[in-house]
């Protein structure tokens, strides 16, 4: 039982989710959960939220074995969360989440990520903007670039099941 959780819809999160699922393949359905009724950098009324969705999801028993977060900082308050409630990080629950290369201490440096060159990305940035401020290209221009991931195995990823012999 996989879930998808995220603090907003948009463009990345929403190719997140689709990602998720086409590695899964169709036979693993993933359950969607986005706190949108706040603004993503409202933690309080965001973590309100996913307490709500946490306590609903695993009433019957039967809750998510897997989450993948869109954001880290989302994924660490989720583990604080499902921990609050006696969860276990893996051995109930696997926790992903989705950042940057640079792995800062406490809860982050653990967490497995997919990750991505944060570092690069801002580089890349700024040579759009300076080619736009030199009208190289027009300040709209909508660019798409592709970004390498890597990740970071941590230790909220449980290995999966072993397969059953007849």
């Amino acid at each position: 039982r996989v879930a998808f959780v995220s603090t907003s819809r948009s463009t990345a999160t929403t190719a997140y989710e689709q990602g998720l699922q086409k590695s899964l393949g169709k036979s693993i359905p993933v359950e969607s959960f986005v706190s949108s009724s706040t603004r993503p950098t409202n933690y309080k009324q965001v973590a309100a939220e996913c307490n709500a969705w946490i306590d609903r999801v695993y009433a019957g028993g039967r809750g998510p074995t897997a989450i993948f977060c869109g954001f880290d900082s989302l994924a660490e308050s989720l583990y604080m969360l499902l921990v609050q409630r006696g969860l276990r990080v893996p051995q109930d629950v696997s926790l992903v989440g989705f950042g940057g290369t640079r792995r800062g201490g406490g809860l982050s440096a653990h967490l497995s990520s997919v990750t991505i060159d944060e570092v690069g990305m801002g580089r890349q940035a700024i040579d759009l903007l300076a080619h736009m401020r030199r009208g190289a290209f027009p300040i709209e221009t909508v660019e798409n670039r592709d970004m390498p991931l890597d990740f970071n195995s941590g230790h909220t990823l449980a290995p999966p099941p072993a397969e059953k012999t007849k």
